[in-house]
């Protein structure tokens, strides 16, 4: 993540200076957050969900535009999802905001990502006015109809692929927008599993 040669993690390092809901609550040094810790983020779930939001891996060129547009997608997202907000307004702590709430999880940045970079792929001028449909979302962990099975497995966040599949799919029909073959896959089986 400190690799100067990788253009994606010099994307993280500068979003995390530049998104307000990123700046001075990112831990740099992890790939998870304890308990106690003030951050909100990791520095290593930036890089992976906005990979995903730009369909980037390791070392591949980024030019100005997909730099701007990762910048105003977390900062558009910042703006749409209230407890974002809250972090930056009121100062709720990040323990708090972890035990109570999905979306300061890994999991939902990197499908966030996900469905980023399948909503400006459909809507490339529309994009911001189609995501705030997720203001209307119940993102507690609470939740459970919700993101039991998706985003969490027995109460506890899941960052396994499949869980991953599943949180984006949510998000993407939140969206109005199509599912990959494996998406739509995935989403059967766990219909299936659900109703068995």
């Amino acid at each position: 993540l400190y690799d100067n040669r990788d253009p994606l993690a010099c994307l993280a390092r500068d979003l995390m200076t530049e998104v307000a809901c990123f700046k001075d609550r990112i831990e740099k040094e992890k790939t998870t957050i304890s308990n106690r810790s003030l951050k909100l983020f990791t520095l290593s779930g930036i890089y992976q969900a906005t990979g995903a939001l730009l369909d980037k891996t390791k070392n591949q060129p980024i030019n100005e535009d997909e730099k701007a547009f990762a910048s105003s997608f977390w900062a558009e997202l910042t703006k749409t999802i209230p407890q974002w907000q809250q972090v930056i307004h009121t100062g709720v702590k990040s323990a708090e905001m972890r035990m109570g709430y999905v979306h300061v999880h890994n999991i939902l940045l990197h499908s966030l990502g996900h469905m980023g970079h399948a909503l400006i792929t459909e809507y490339p001028d529309e994009w911001i006015g189609r995501l705030q449909r997720l203001k209307d979302v119940d993102w507690s962990r609470s939740n459970t109809a919700v993101w039991e099975g998706r985003a969490m497995t027995g109460g506890k966040m899941s960052k396994a692929r499949q869980n991953v599949i599943l949180t984006t799919v949510y998000l993407k029909q939140v969206l109005d927008l199509p599912l990959s073959p494996r998406e739509e896959k995935a989403e059967m089986e766990f219909q299936a599993a659900s109703q068995s």
